[in-house]
């Protein structure tokens, strides 16, 4: 099924063109340069991945980036964290007032105070530049070691610093480490890409289970000469946003139980249009006929 997924792998424009949308939406700058070199940009940019985790109150990244602005007290993100030891523990404080009590504090404590505290440690404001520093494995690692971070959000976030900021050479044998296997990217894998080899049913959770699916993906991908990181990005966005493909191509309900079929049928650059569109005016995508 390697042309399946080789034309999942192309849907990872779609993703790209949704992540601007959500960057504009969130008031982040849409250079990559500019987050990767700005302090405060990058460590805003951070919080779009550190809360991805199902169950968890949708307004929590929203919440961190406030937290952050508000304890600044207008000086620069880079003075502030570095000359105020107590400035991790003042924007955790200020999250959990915005959560008003409901902070889900075991999840999400390490990755907001936690964080902060190590880039103080470190004497590195920049999160960017802390993690480009690291080769991919440590910069893994260093995710990994905060409560509220396993193995799914450590790959999503070295995906994407990696796809958008281009922080490290990466080798073949680690590109796995780049692959968040969710309900998704495992559902389209197992079921519609590769449904002769050894799958579970549901996406894994132990590090060691994800790491093996990781890497059976990106082994899969490689084999059929297709880019894993752009699979995974593509995967995603068609197994997230599935139904609302199809009610954009315009297919029936019945049509839309064979999943291959209409994902063969799919116009991409249609698609990629459509996002430009509803960003111009500031709709939800696929909202446009």
């Amino acid at each position: 099924m390697s042309e399946l997924a080789s034309k999942l792998s192309e849907f990872s424009s779609c993703y790209e063109e949704l992540h601007f949308s959500y960057l504009e939406k969130v008031g982040l700058p849409t250079n990559f340069e500019k987050i990767k070199d700005e302090p405060l940009s990058a460590i805003l940019y951070l919080t779009i991945f550190v809360h991805e985790r199902g169950g968890v109150n949708p307004e929590f990244p929203k919440y961190h980036r406030v937290a952050i602005k508000r304890c600044l007290n207008g000086e620069k993100f880079s003075r502030k964290l570095l000359d105020d030891r107590d400035f991790p523990r003042k924007v955790w404080a200020e999250f959990e007032r915005l959560a008003e009590g409901k902070s889900n504090e075991m999840l999400t404590e390490g990755v907001i105070c936690g964080i902060l505290k190590e880039m103080q440690k470190r004497g590195e404001p920049n999160i960017a530049a802390l993690l480009g520093k690291m080769s991919l494995g440590e910069a893994r690692k260093f995710l990994l070691s905060f409560q509220g971070i396993g193995p799914k959000l450590s790959a999503f976030v070295l995906r994407d610093f990696w796809c958008f900021l281009r922080l490290w050479k990466v080798r073949e044998g680690e590109i796995y480490m780049m692959q968040p296997v969710d309900r998704w990217v495992m559902k389209i894998s197992s079921e519609l890409c590769w449904p002769n080899d050894d799958w579970e049913k549901k996406a894994p959770s132990t590090l060691a289970k994800h790491d093996r699916y990781a890497k059976k993906i990106a082994e899969h991908c490689l084999e059929g000469q297709i880019d894993p990181v752009r699979f995974n990005q593509g995967a995603w966005f068609v197994g997230s946003y599935y139904q609302e493909l199809c009610r954009f191509h315009d297919i029936e309900e019945e049509q839309s139980l064979d999943r291959k079929t209409c994902i063969e049928m799919f116009d991409i650059d249609r698609v990629v249009e459509g996002i430009k569109g509803c960003r111009a005016l500031g709709k939800k995508i696929f909202c446009l006929r």
